[in-house]
């Protein structure tokens, strides 16, 4: 089931089974080539963000080199890319990723993990989730 925002929110929230999760449609490319729209996972729990390996099959983008990584609890050796992510208009290059093998959550391609939350300021207060860009001025959110 894929599950995809309405128009006007760019961070929603989603209770998906027994999880609250905070969910964004955001574009991603390599090399300038076509994007594709992806449903992403903010976590703040994840040092570094992460992209499928079936998106990476779709994508080609040119491996960087191998990491070891601890995904669901078990630590495994990955490979490492970069790649544009497109949030809204503000495109952040080069941003490097690690492949996971399978997606945590059905429908969901990318794991936006702190190594691209730090470069804003992401915030969950009084039911309202916003992450805010504030090099680029640029606001995303989800509010009750």
């Amino acid at each position: 089931m894929k599950i995809f925002p309405a128009k006007k929110k760019l961070i929603f929230k989603k209770d998906i089974g027994d999880n609250e999760v905070i969910l964004s449609e955001i574009g991603i490319n390599v090399a300038e080539r076509a994007e594709v729209k992806v449903l992403a996972l903010f976590d703040t729990g994840a040092t570094h963000s992460a992209i499928t390996t079936d998106l990476v099959n779709k994508l080609k983008p040119a491996r960087i080199g191998a990491a070891t990584v601890i995904y669901g609890g078990t630590e495994c050796e990955t490979q490492e890319y970069y790649i544009n992510i497109n949030f809204n208009g503000i495109l952040i290059r080069n941003t490097i990723v690690s492949e996971m093998p399978e997606s945590p959550l059905d429908g969901i391609d990318f794991i936006i993990g702190m190594s691209v939350i730090k470069l804003g300021d992401f915030r969950i207060r009084k039911g309202q989730a916003r992450f805010y860009l504030p090099r680029h001025n640029t606001k995303l959110y989800y509010k009750n």
